[in-house]
C-alpha cells in the first residue's frame, strides 16, 4: 500500500473520488454504499 499524499500528484480527496469511480466501475449494476 503506498500513501497518496506522497506517491500521487493528486490530492488525497480526488484519489478517493477516482477510487470511489472505479468501485462503482467494477462492481457495475450492484448496489454499492458510499464509504465516506
Amino acid at each position: 500500500m503506498f500513501s497518496p499524499q506522497s506517491a500521487s500528484p493528486f490530492s488525497p480527496k480526488l484519489f478517493q473520488v477516482l477510487l470511489q469511480l472505479n468501485l462503482l466501475a467494477y462492481f457495475g449494476e450492484k448496489p454499492l454504499q458510499p464509504v465516506f
